[in-house]
Formats: C-alpha cells, sequence, structure tokens
C-alpha cells in the first residue's frame, strides 16, 4: 500500500508540473527581488518563477501530460525493444542455425544448393560476406565485377606487401630484440641463386638515380670475420652505384686498423675506402643508430631525416640495391609502379642484340637503337 501510494505521488507530480525548474538553474544564481532576498535560502524556490536571473538557463517547454500518457510511452518503448530483440534473435539464427533457403529455378521452387539443379553460387569463404566486393564478384562473376573486384585487391595486397616490408625492416634495425630466433635475418648470398638480369640492372639505375636523396653509411667492428668477409661485396655495391654517397664508421680503432692493412693489399678495398665520404671512427654513432651487430649497412633519406637499416651480414650488392628499394618504397620515396616490367626493359634491356647475334649471326647496336628511339621525344 505504501509503495502505491509513493508511485502515486511521482506520478502525480510529473503530470501537475506546468512550470518546472530550468535545467541549468545552479545553486549559485543571483537572486533578484524583494522575495528573493527574503528566501534566498530555499533550494526548491529558484528560476524566473522567484526571481532567480541567470542568462544561461533555459526553462523547460511547459507541457500538459495525463496520467494516460505515461503508460503509453512506456509502450512504445517497449514495442521498440522488442522489434529489436527479433531482430538479434534472427541474426543469431542465421548465424548459428541457418535455415534451408528456397530459390527458384526455372519455373520450379527448391532448396539452394540441395542438388546440381538447384545451384546458388555459394559464399564459402567468411570473407565473401565481410567484404561486399568479393562477394558481388563470385556470386555474379561478370567483366564489371571482376573489374571491380580486381582494383580492391590491388590495393589488398599493396597493403599486404608493405606489412612484409615493415616486418624486414624492423628485423633488421632491432634484431633479437624485435624477433629472437636463430639464424633470424644475418644474411649472405647464395650461389646461383635466380634474381632477374633486368630487374638487377633497373635497380641499379633507379638507386643510383637517387644520389641527392639518400646516403649510405657502412658500419664495422663488432664481428671481426663477418665484416672482412663482406668487405669485397660492400666495395662492388659501391662501384655499382657510383653517384651514391657513403661513409665508412668503425666501432674502435683496431677495427679501422684492420681494414687499413686489407686495402693496403687489396685494390678494391682500396678503391672503396678512397671512394667514401667519411672514414671514422664513432662508437656514438652505433649507440644512435642502434647498430647491435657489424656489418650493417644504413641509408640516410635527406627529405625525411630519416635512417633505415637495410642490411645485417653479407649479402651480394644486387641483394643490398634490393633491399633500398624495398625500404625507399615503404618510406614512399620511390612511388608506385616507379619501375613497371615495361620501363625495365626500356631502361636496360639489350636482349634483341643477343637475339639477333645468336639466331640470326646479326651484329645489332643496341645503344645506338635506343638512341633513335630517343630523337624527336
Amino acid at each position: 500500500m505504501v509503495k502505491k501510494s509513493v508511485l502515486f505521488l511521482v506520478l502525480s507530480s510529473l503530470v501537475m508540473a506546468d512550470d518546472p525548474l530550468p535545467q541549468n538553474s545552479v545553486a549559485t544564481n543571483v537572486p533578484v527581488g524583494k522575495e528573493a532576498k527574503k528566501d534566498k535560502g530555499s533550494p526548491f524556490e529558484r528560476g524566473f518563477r522567484f526571481g532567480d536571473v541567470n542568462s544561461s538557463a533555459v526553462p523547460r517547454p511547459k507541457t500538459k501530460r495525463s496520467m494516460q500518457d505515461i503508460p503509453e510511452e512506456m509502450l512504445k518503448v517497449q514495442k521498440k525493444q522488442l522489434k529489436t530483440q527479433k531482430r538479434i534473435l534472427e541474426i543469431i539464427e542465421n548465424e548459428f542455425d541457418p535455415q534451408p533457403k528456397k530459390i527458384v529455378v526455372n519455373g520450379k521452387e527448391c532448396i539452394e544448393n540441395s542438388s546440381a539443379e538447384c545451384f546458388k553460387m555459394p559464399l564459402l569463404h567468411p570473407d565473401g560476406k565481410k567484404v561486399p566486393v568479393l562477394g558481388k564478384f563470385v556470386t555474379e562473376p561478370t567483366v564489371e565485377n571482376a573489374r571491380e573486384y580486381l582494383k580492391w585487391h590491388a590495393k589488398f595486397l599493396k597493403s599486404a606487401f608493405k606489412g612484409g616490408e615493415a616486418i624486414t625492416l624492423a628485423v633488421n634495425k632491432f634484431g633479437p630484440k624485435a624477433y629472437p630466433l636463430n639464424y633470424d635475418r644475418f644474411e649472405y648470398d647464395t650461389p646461383g641463386a635466380y634474381s632477374s638480369v633486368l630487374k638487377e640492372r633497373n635497380n641499379k639505375a633507379v638507386l643510383d638515380a637517387l644520389s641527392g636523396e639518400v646516403e649510405i653509411f657502412f658500419f664495422f667492428g663488432k664481428n671481426a670475420d663477418a665484416d672482412t668477409y663482406a668487405l669485397d661485396n660492400y666495395a662492388k655495391f659501391a662501384k655499382d652505384v657510383p653517384n651514391i654517397k657513403y661513409s665508412l664508421v668503425f666501432y674502435n680503432k683496431g677495427s679501422q686498423e684492420v681494414f687499413n692493412a686489407l686495402a693496403s693489399r687489396l685494390r678494391n678495398i682500396a678503391e672503396f675506402k678512397d671512394s667514401a665520404k667519411a672514414f671514422t671512427v664513432s662508437p656514438q654513432a652505433f649507440k644512435a643508430n642502434s647498430v647491435y651487430a657489424t656489418p650493417t649497412v644504413t641509408m640516410y633519406l635527406n627529405k625525411k631525416k630519416k635512417m633505415r637499416t637495410i642490411l645485417v651480414g653479407r649479402n651480394s650488392s644486387s641483394g643490398i640495391i634490393a633491399n633500398a628499394i624495398s625500404s625507399l618504397e615503404f618510406d614512399e620515396v620511390l612511388k608506385d609502379a616507379h619501375s613497371p616490367g615495361f620501363k625495365a626493359w626500356e631502361r636496360t634491356g639489350d636482349y634483341s642484340e643477343k637475339h639477333y647475334k645468336e639466331k640470326y649471326g646479326e651484329e645489332l647496336n643496341s645503344d645506338y637503337i635506343k638512341e633513335k628511339y630517343r630523337e624527336g621525344n
């Protein structure tokens, strides 16, 4: 009985509240007028009705509500909730207990994919539902849908490749701290490993053309055998991209002296030393660039002011160049499609010269032919 009385009083107050308090009325409002001064301590007698002025306080619109309005509003809310619950149930049933779907084939109704005659291409892979462009292509394999899917797939692969490049760069830079496995990324070139001749030539040309944007740093001094073993390949790399500036950095005086001794006996090592922009001992540079092992090759991007570790260990000249290209693609120094196949062939191809000589015994001058092609451009 007490509960019913309390409920009645609450409902009555809602119905009879013709002039509710302003929403933003607060205890700090300044009361004015004689009446306000008499009773300014009352927390209930506030607002414009009681002489309380507050420019930020906006009174609620006056509404007249009957006892019947409240149950009707509650009914509307319940109907809305019921509709939502039915939708949730439908989704759950479709996901965990899907019912057979009926389709019409040749004028007859049948259960979808219950037989060869009642076939409809299913989305077997769950991604078909999550990726609408894929689902549409699978269920409706038209040329137009294939085009839209391929455009999407190209962007998908680009994102995936960038992730792979990020992993390689992270392992090269942080080593065991990022990837604590044995024989993780200490590189070495394998004799006989296949790589495209055209791609190698093109990569050299692309990197060498970036002489104003990048600079290479070779770090030595923590691994005597690996350092000396890598020197000849590093020297060839420097010769293959002659326009790229590079520096030789040593961890201590002893490792620098060993390098000098080798340079005094081997001409390619001497040329490697003589062409260097700097030849210095700097353990501080090791620390600043997180060089944890040697030999290490880093590349500085002048415009972006970033240092990237592109190799830890020994690799061929073409391998070092390929790593540099990969890093430049990752940092978007090299833009999309900077070297499509036809461009690589255009820049460095000489297969016509070999082909005509081997098949017809005719001597062609590919350089002369390319020069003639450029006339008038």
